[in-house]
């Protein structure tokens, strides 16, 4: 959730606490402002300020979820994932016309020992720097051969049983891997999921690389 509107939400949960109040002095001055009345009144005051508290401080507690922002901390997880499995993925640099990010996987994963890398060819994308609804993670021929399929079954299966409360559905398409999660993927904490799910569908990978050979 965005500043802005956290902003706009907290202002009107203001204003309508201020109006309850009104209303509950109105109330009390109709009472004669008798013993009684003032003392139900003065409760509800408390139970209204109490409310628009706890309101505006739950508020707050989301913003401070999202104080660096999904873009900046899925950059500084994959960061992380990219050093763990170098040099079998790298981030692509310069595809910026059609992504915010562009992850490119080796030809050869062996390559994590040692070996060559080969050539690298697209991973995954990530289109919007502020969230993101679904994920597309490439399995082709070119990397795991005729086990390709097989690959990515293990992908989906390895995924439904780790993060199956955030995931939709996830299918294979072509040589892709879709993921398409309940909701958008938009807190900082999100971007650590996400960054979380590209290092699990790495492992599954790797691991079906090197049983092959």
């Amino acid at each position: 959730m965005e500043k802005n509107k956290l902003d706009k939400e907290i202002i009107l949960g203001a204003i309508f606490g201020i109006i309850a109040i009104i209303a509950i002095i109105c109330e009390m001055s109709l009472g004669g402002f008798s013993k009684e009345a003032i003392a139900g009144g003065v409760k509800d005051i408390s139970g209204t300020i109490v409310a628009v508290l706890v309101f505006i401080i739950a508020a707050s507690g989301i913003r401070k979820k999202n104080v660096k922002g999904f873009g900046n901390v899925f950059r500084t997880e994959m960061d992380k994932v990219i050093a763990k499995y170098d040099p079998a993925i790298v981030e692509n640099k310069d595809d910026k016309k059609d992504s915010f990010y562009r992850c490119d996987i080796a030809s050869k994963l062996d390559c994590i020992g040692g070996n060559a890398s080969g050539a690298y060819h697209l991973f995954f994308r990530v289109d919007n720097e502020k969230e993101v609804k679904s994920i597309s993670f490439k399995v082709t021929q070119t990397v795991f051969g005729d086990f390709k399929g097989e690959v990515a079954e293990s992908v989906i299966a390895k995924l439904l049983l780790i993060y199956r409360d955030y995931i939709e559905k996830s299918f294979v398409k072509g040589d892709e891997v879709v993921v398409e999660f309940s909701k958008s993927l938009s807190s900082d904490e999100e971007a650590i999921l996400l960054a979380n799910i590209v290092d699990c569908v790495l492992l599954v990978c790797v691991a079906k690389y090197g049983a092959k050979k």
